[in-house]
């Protein structure tokens, strides 16, 4: 299978958790990227997420986590889902 490294603060699950930056620099190194080496090798991949709401959990990411990490994303994908009632 494929490995996963989840880590967490408490309350991760609601909609602004986000995984910490411990988890995001340890997922990096053991995809063969260690975001502080300055001889990088070629890049894995590491998927993390920024809670399910764009008012707090993806400003939480942008504004605080990536900000004060210095990390930031190659990409990012952002899920619409349009509930129509009827």
């Amino acid at each position: 299978g494929t490995p996963v490294f989840v880590h967490a603060g408490p309350f991760a699950n609601i909609a602004d958790g986000n995984s910490s930056i411990l988890a995001d620099v340890v997922a990096l190194r053991l995809a063969g990227t260690d975001p502080y080496d300055p001889n990088p090798q070629e890049p894995g991949y590491v998927i993390t997420e920024a809670g399910f709401g764009a008012d707090i959990g993806m400003e939480k990411f942008f504004d605080i986590k990536c900000r004060y990490s210095e990390l930031v994303p190659d990409c990012d994908v952002l899920v619409n889902e349009d509930a129509i009632e009827g």
